[in-house]
């Protein structure tokens, strides 16, 4: 995700959230139909995995995402790939998918809550002239305004992706609470992705008939505390975040080109609000199949009927009830008011019972009248242009670094080569995007494309030229290609500038013995048994350097520690023969010879010289 310190909500669903509280999107993936969910919270596009399998995607587990695809948007194409989430099984979710900011963030856009509807216009409406003009926050992935508020830059996110209303931060939510003390409230349960790893969140709510955010003024609406799962960390600037519930009092036109949003409050009474009117909540359980602990809100139905803080449900509406699932589908404390919830109940070792009759406790009046049925925005029917951009450079590279923890180096090379090539000259080798240039090399050097490595952290090189890990891959490439004049003089400016790599000093040595300057080898290879004493080939090479600088005694002391590392080593079986045989030693000389010839690893160039020296010792022998 971004990389300002500061937790994304990815995906975030409420319990008995209805269909009518998301905003819907027909899409083609592959040529195949979906409909995904708009989701301004969210920074990039995800599937859930039974929709990927379903249209034939291959999904890399590793990774998270799915192999890059054909995205339709009506007449509006583009290649993307989509992250691969597994919603929690507490949320029962009834969609396949959600589209994120990223792709939308380039266009004008007219959004109705209400009816969940997204207008993309072509021009401004001469009428915006008199709403409330907000800066867009640029540095931030998702949909987010800047209000300006408290005398400094203050922070609104707008997430579609959530039927609430509006999210205030922790501090934000304690001074309304202290002014409102006296206002209804409810509780409502949440899951969803947050990037402090939290699925299941409990928070109050109550309802603002006032609410003012800087510029922004709101009437009627839902509030609550953003909650620890969702606060922003790393910034002080957060205020609120809004959701469906406050989009539904105020007109909105985002103006991406430009960075603007343009905001007027509704004059229209407010639509009653789906909550939940037994004021009852689960604290979340410590696994799937504990049963689920109560708590209530003092004075609400809950509360009225006996149930208190701490008690476990056991059954509901006489069904067994082990976990959210199996009270969402029975209708759960959402129903329309009058409904009577029939519980039993765990209090310590009693069995209790009671009966909740749910009643409005926030917002207008429940009227079943006002539900609309879900509205699908399908562009194929209202064809317009749209600028899709699916992945912005924080994406790609984000993307590029989850593919090289998972080892699918060459799916980062796609990714940071089309975020080079995304970035005009001169940008693209300006000081700041070189990173890419030494990230896509050391994926080169992994890939085994040693040329292209060394054109990359060359041109890396040409504004860092300091950095160790820069010169300790070009060297590695300059090394695999038997370039070695330029791999000694690359790893040696490594360990020059301080590399942490301690595998450089064994390339070094490795170089050195290729180039027959054997006695140059030595000192980094015993550097690098330094630190890793078992590594049998490091032992093999500073044992074939002492052996061709004459050092019988070291030679087979390293030479014998490499066999006992790899008893089927036949270089080390080699150069042990041929150090017995400077010795003098034709007999041991000869019964290295031939383990060389017999091991599994014989290169065939040796077999040829070590058969006639079988020979030489069996004549010296006689």
């Amino acid at each position: 995700m971004s990389k300002l310190a500061a937790i994304i909500v990815l995906l975030s669903l409420v319990f008995g959230m209805r269909a009518d509280d998301r905003i819907w999107v027909a899409v083609r993936i592959n040529g195949k139909p979906l409909v995904l969910i708009f989701d301004t919270g969210s920074e990039g596009s995800a599937l859930f995995p039974p929709a990927a399998e379903r249209l034939g995607l291959t999904n890399f587990p590793a990774v998270g995402m799915t192999e890059e695809c054909d995205f339709s948007l009506g007449t509006n194409h583009c290649r993307m790939w989509f992250d691969v989430l597994d919603p929690p099984n507490e949320a029962g979710v009834d969609f396949d998918g959600l589209l994120g900011w990223t792709l939308w963030r380039s266009n004008i856009l007219q959004l109705d809550a209400i009816t969940g509807q997204i207008q993309p216009l072509e021009t401004l409406p001469a009428e915006v002239a008199t709403w409330t003009k907000v800066p867009l926050r640029s540095d931030f992935p998702t949909l987010a305004l800047d209000i300006g508020d408290r005398g400094g830059p203050a922070m609104v996110l707008i997430d579609t992706g959530i039927p609430g209303g509006v999210e205030l931060s922790s501090d934000r939510w304690l001074q309304w609470r202290k002014k409102h003390a006296n206002a209804p409230a409810t509780l409502v349960n949440s899951f969803g992705y947050w990037t402090n790893g939290n699925r299941i969140a409990l928070a109050e709510v109550s309802w603002a008939s006032s609410l003012d955010l800087g510029p922004l003024h709101l009437t009627e609406v839902p509030v609550n505390d953003v909650g620890p799962a969702r606060q922003l960390a790393g910034t002080n600037a957060y205020a609120a975040t809004l959701g469906l519930a406050a989009l539904k009092r105020l007109d909105f036109i985002i103006d991406g080109p430009n960075g603007v949003a343009y905001l007027r409050p509704r004059r229209t009474p407010a639509l009653p609000f789906d909550h939940d009117r037994a004021a009852l909540g689960f604290i979340p359980p410590a696994s799937p199949t504990n049963r689920l602990v109560l708590r209530v809100l003092k004075g609400g139905p809950a509360y009225e009927a006996g149930i208190r803080d701490g008690d476990v449900l056991l059954t509901y509406q006489g069904n067994d009830v082990k976990r959210l699932t199996d009270f969402g589908p029975l209708g759960g404390s959402n129903g329309p008011p009058g409904t009577k919830m029939l519980c039993t109940l765990a209090r310590g070792s009693k069995e209790v019972t009671a009966t909740v009759v749910l009643r409005d406790l926030i917002g207008p009046p429940f009227d079943a009248a006002q539900a609309h049925p879900p509205f699908t925005n399908d562009f194929a029917k209202l064809p317009v242009h749209l600028i899709l951009t699916p992945y912005d450079l924080s994406l790609y590279t984000d993307h590029a670094k989850r593919c090289t923890e998972a080892g699918r180096f060459d799916m980062a090379i796609a990714d940071l080569t089309a975020s080079i090539n995304a970035c005009a000259e001169p940008n693209r080798h300006a000081p700041s995007n070189m990173w890419q240039f030494l990230f896509r090399g050391c994926c080169y050097v992994q890939t085994a494309q040693f040329n292209k490595a060394i054109l990359d952290l060359t041109d890396y090189l040409s504004i860092v030229s300091t950095d160790p890990e820069a010169y300790a891959q070009r060297g590695t490439a300059y090394a695999r290609t038997m370039d070695l004049t330029n791999a000694i003089k690359d790893l040696t400016q490594a360990l020059h500038f301080g590399t942490t790599n301690t595998f450089v000093s064994f390339q070094l040595g490795w170089a050195y013995v290729q180039g027959s300057n054997y006695d140059k080898s030595i000192i980094p290879l015993t550097d690098f048994l330094k630190v890793d004493s078992t590594n049998g080939e490091a032992y093999t090479l500073r044992g074939i350097a002492y052996a061709r600088t004459m050092d019988a005694t070291n030679a087979i002391k390293d030479l014998t520690l490499a066999l006992r590392l790899d008893p089927d080593n036949a270089w080390a079986c080699y150069y042990l023969g041929l150090t017995y045989e400077q010795t003098g030693d034709y007999k041991r000389a000869k019964e290295f010879a031939e383990r060389a010839l017999n091991s599994k690893g014989c290169p065939p160039e040796l077999r040829g010289d070590i058969e006639e020296r079988i020979l030489n010792y069996l004549d010296k022998e006689h």
